[in-house]
């Protein structure tokens, strides 16, 4: 016995299924944005965005990343020390990825895969997490999305109009992201296998990317010192490559859920072992297809072709770019504007095969990571700035001075979370010393800058800075994170010169009080 659906509910049925979904992803992006407290990256965005237009260009720049975001969030409301509101924005971009990724794969296949796109997307933990962060990952990775979607569109139908906002869309992407030209890169070869011949015009997809090659040369004036530095490949950067590309489907269905604050998000969450058995697996399901000649339906079609190359170039060319450099390593953050066409992928090759096949492959797919994801929400792992500067905030007295490693991680945090304490020296922890300077960290950009003490003359520096000051807070770290190395150099001075009188551990962070002795 067949169950009958009535014809007016069969045509509702996917938007009220894409409805759900929105609002499954919408909770998942905002529940508890306030969880933990913001880290450094976050805290220095929202340092950035909230200088004036003239200096937000040039900082932005200065530190390596493009204005696009900071100008938008410049203009954001932001009450001082409001994690929801700093995070809002990104929030509010990764929920609207879910109906445009419906489009995109409504545009690109059929209804059903949009919907599995949508479903997919709503509930990958990785862009949960970029969701839930104060950077411009949520709004990259909406527009990297767009991008594609204007893409596809202006391929297949043409017109002036579809390839202007296909280009507007770009343009913002490569204004948010250093590596953004590998999208042009990966839209130029997915272009042959998305092209519709009847109605895509070779004239007006010139013009579009000859402003796109324009926009990206003066990107590249605006930022070489930033991105500079690059060199040949190694054996070993060569191995880190291929288990940067292994570890990319585990990271977008696991995310980063069973990392806690000592491992960070850096590097691949796989091992070699792990790597092995998951290329066994793979290898396994692809002779499985085969037995059923479902082969040609999965990487024959013009369209799974076009989205594979896409994502393909995506995914390894960051990490190539990235590991360029000997002794370099990638960041799995890089991993995230690739995400969206990612799940636009998986849904493309679910609605390739029997029905049968695509719910006995997707339904647990899609509830494994719901459950990453939920359980990635309450992790915690970032350092604590947010207890750091309340403590300093509830104790402080006047005359206190802040000495901090790395001293400029102190100051971001404390113009977002007490923008009163101002008074703050320090430098960077190197292997001969520190790196310090006369006066507070105030940018990226401009005639300040670091230099190198060792020995002796790192003590000479820091009585200099202190001196006269009857109680002095410490912030230094303990070694759990590597941006937050500890110093037995800056402890050692510290016990010679003033005696401790009370200590906070807020992993990776040490917060300590001290008074002349």
């Amino acid at each position: 016995m067949k169950l009958r659906i009535n014809p007016a509910w069969r045509q509702r049925l996917p938007l009220m299924m894409l409805e759900l979904l929105i609002l499954a992803g919408i909770a998942l992006r905002f529940f508890k944005l306030d969880h933990e407290s913001l880290n450094y990256d976050e805290l220095a965005n929202i340092w950035v965005s909230r200088l004036p237009v003239s200096q937000l260009i040039s900082q932005g720049i200065a530190a390596g990343h493009p204005p696009a975001f900071n100008l938008v969030a410049h203009f954001w409301p932001l009450p001082a020390g409001s994690e929801v509101w700093a995070r809002a924005p990104s929030a509010f971009f990764g929920a609207l990825i879910i109906p445009l990724a419906y489009l995109a794969g409504k545009e690109v296949r059929s209804r059903w895969a949009g919907l599995w796109a949508a479903a997919l997307t709503a509930f990958c933990p990785l862009m949960i997490w970029y969701s839930r962060d104060a950077s411009s990952y949520g709004w990259l990775m909406f527009a990297s999305l767009l991008s594609f979607y204007f893409l596809a569109r202006s391929s297949r139908r043409g017109g002036w109009v579809n390839w202007a906002l296909y280009t507007l869309c770009t343009l913002l992407v490569i204004f948010t992201f250093f590596l953004a030209f590998i999208l042009v890169l990966a839209g130029l070869a997915a272009y042959p296998f998305l092209r519709d011949r009847r109605r895509s015009r070779a004239r007006i997809w010139a013009v579009s990317h000859a402003l796109l090659a324009g926009a990206l040369a003066v990107f590249f004036l605006l930022t070489r010192s930033a991105t500079s530095g690059r060199s040949g490949f190694t054996i070993p950067s060569m191995i880190h490559l291929m288990q940067g590309i292994i570890n990319w489907p585990v990271a977008f269905v696991r995310g980063y859920a069973n990392e806690s604050i000592g491992s960070g998000v850096q590097g691949a969450n796989v091992s070699y072992r792990e790597a092995i058995i998951f290329s066994a697996a793979v290898a396994v399901i692809l002779i499985s297809l085969f037995a059923v000649k479902l082969l040609r339906n999965l990487f024959l079609g013009r369209d799974n072709v076009a989205v594979g190359i896409y994502v393909f170039i995506l995914v390894a060319a960051p990490v190539a770019v990235q590991l360029a450099a000997p002794g370099a390593s990638f960041a799995s953050r890089y991993y995230a504007w690739a995400a969206p066409a990612f799940a636009l992928l998986l849904a493309m090759l679910v609605t390739s095969v029997p029905g049968r096949f695509a719910f006995l492959g997707g339904i647990p797919l899609l509830a494994a990571m719901l459950f990453y994801s939920g359980t990635e929400i309450k992790v915690r792992r970032n350092e604590d700035w947010r207890a750091a500067m309340s403590v300093i905030a509830s104790n402080k007295q006047a005359s206190d001075e802040i000495l901090c490693f790395p001293e400029v991680h102190c100051v971001v945090a404390a113009a977002f979370y007490q923008p009163g304490l101002t008074s703050i020296h320090g430098g960077n922890i190197e292997s001969y010393g520190a790196d310090m300077s006369d006066r507070t960290w105030g940018g990226w950009s401009g005639s300040y800058a670091f230099k190198p003490f060792s020995g002796a003359a790192v003590e000479d520096k820091i009585r200099r800075d202190l001196a006269g000051k009857g109680r002095v807070w410490l912030i230094i770290g303990d070694g759990t994170l590597g941006n937050y190395p500890g110093s037995p150099l800056i402890s050692g001075i510290m016990a010679r010169n003033w005696k401790q009188a009370g200590n906070w551990d807020l992993p990776p962070l040490d917060v300590g009080l001290f008074v002349r002795s």
